[in-house]
């Protein structure tokens, strides 16, 4: 059971990751509409 939590947990960092990288990405077509 323990496995599987971990498992669980790491795909939802993967997912805070991928969300960081999208957000870095806003920001980033932000700067270049300004």
């Amino acid at each position: 059971m323990l496995k599987h939590k971990n498992k669980a947990n790491q795909g939802k960092s993967r997912q805070i990751k991928a969300n960081q990288g999208k957000s870095r990405q806003i920001k980033a077509n932000q700067g270049k509409s300004q």
